[in-house]
């Protein structure tokens, strides 16, 4: 591992201990509780945060680094969290359902060390700049080995039921990734400028998402005894195949060229088209669940749908915007990005009209359906992003802004949660939980 002072990061999953190393100047010391699990994560750089959380007599610490911190301590059902986090462009959001703990963080020219706990579940964010991440793990009598350089990386490290999931992004580097799923070995090597590398496995199944830049991806993949190749080069894509349950994910990103994408999903034909610079566009499948997501630079999208004998008429123009639709469980998701031009969205679920019209600058929108439950995400750049999310019927308000304020407020189960954050601004961020 190179570049100043290191970052220790060691964990133990069921008998399982997993090393991650970061570096770069100072570190950040981060020791955490599972079950009788002790989790000791370091991060570097500048001044560090330091932050504490039990967790059903479980000890969480998260830390964050770089200039002035905040300080935010809460208790939900005898227990104590304590989010903490510093100026120079990172935020830090920690989150729990029904005894589960997520957490998210975002940053800029520091990397944000993520730790969340689902049911068992351990799930490790960490992004990170102008340093290496090298990472060892072993699950099941597997070992892992994973090794990034330079510049700007992104490590990600997931465990669903047994399930690790590793994504990583870096820059200007290149990514080599050797792994053993239940007797499989999978070997990706991947070089030159920025690309993405995603590797998940659910329920035996190896999922590997790349982008790059400039240079190919390769990606062999093996799902029950079958062996699929991909392999894309030159200019900016990104492809992306998952297979969930015999359900098919393509994910695909361009630069200068138009995607056309017909498909038919239980009788139903739907066509989308989308034309010059940067766009991209997902299709994924879950369980007989259609998920869209497309974003374009400089052209529109048009993207009519129908699910359920439900029409939803998308139509988006100019400059940058993103545009996902996703429906889980007869459940629609639509996620839009849009800057200098506004995004008109008008939907129905299940015989409701919901129209949403956003303006100027870039903003981001995002609204999700989950069990009749409304999620809206979004983040925005010199005006302010609102959030609005309803699990069983409770809201939840997220925004993060930059030059603005960012407000967050989140109701789960009549509780109600209050973050701040400040940079430039004030962001207030409310939740609730139980």
């Amino acid at each position: 591992m190179s570049t100043s002072l290191h970052t220790r990061d060691v964990r133990t999953y069921n008998q399982i201990t997993e090393l991650n190393s970061m570096s770069t100047s100072a570190h950040t010391r981060d020791v955490r509780t599972y079950n009788q699990i002790t989790e000791l994560n370091s991060m570097s750089t500048s001044a560090h945060t330091r932050g504490v959380c039990t967790y059903n007599q479980i000890t969480e610490l998260n830390s964050m680094s770089t200039s002035a911190h905040t300080r935010d301590v809460r208790t939900y059902n005898q227990i104590t969290e304590l989010n903490s986090m510093s100026t120079s462009a990172h935020t830090r959001d920690v989150r729990t359902y029904n005894q589960i703990t997520e957490l998210n963080s975002m940053t800029t020219s520091v990397h944000t060390r993520g730790v969340c706990t689902y049911n068992q579940i351990t799930e490790l964010n960490s992004m990170s700049t102008s340093v290496h991440t090298r990472d060892v793990r072993t699950y099941n009598q597997i070992t892992e080995l994973n090794s990034m350089s330079t510049s700007v990386h992104t490590r990600d490290v997931r465990t669903y039921n047994q399930i690790t999931e590793l994504n990583s992004m870096s820059i200007s580097a290149h990514t080599r990734d050797v792994r053993t799923y239940n007797q499989i070995t999978e070997l990706n090597s991947m070089s030159t400028s920025a690309h993405t590398r995603g590797v998940r496995t659910y329920n035996q199944i190896t999922e590997l998402n790349s982008m790059s830049t400039s240079a190919h991806t390769r990606d062999v993949r093996t799902y029950n005894q079958i062996t699929e190749v991909n392999s894309m080069s030159t200019s900016v894509h990104t492809r992306d195949v998952r297979r969930y349950n015999q359900i098919t994910e393509l994910n695909s990103m361009s630069t200068s060229v138009h995607t056309r994408d017909v498909r038919t999903y239980n009788h139903i034909t739907e066509l989308n088209s989308m034309t010059t610079s940067v766009h991209t566009r997902g299709v994924c499948t879950y369980n007989q669940i259609t998920e869209l997501n497309s974003m374009s630079t400089s052209a529109h999208t048009r993207d009519v749908r129908t699910y359920n004998q439900i029409t939803e008429f998308n139509s988006m123009t100019t400059s940058a915007h993103t545009r996902g639709v996703r429906t889980y469980n007869k459940i629609t998701e639509l996620n839009s990005m849009s800057t200098s031009v506004h995004t008109r969205d008008v939907r129905t679920y299940n015989q409701i009209t919901e129209l949403n019209s956003m303006t100027t600058s870039l903003h981001t929108r995002d609204v999700r359906t989950y069990n009749q439950i409304t999620e809206l995400t979004s983040l925005t750049t010199s005006v302010h992003t609102r959030d609005v999310r309803t699990y069983n019927q409770i809201t939840e308000f997220n925004s993060l802004t930059t030059s603005v304020h960012t407000r967050d407020v989140r109701t789960y189960n009549q509780i109600t949660e209050f973050n701040s954050m400040t940079t430039s601004v004030h962001t207030r961020d409310m939740r609730t939980y139980n």
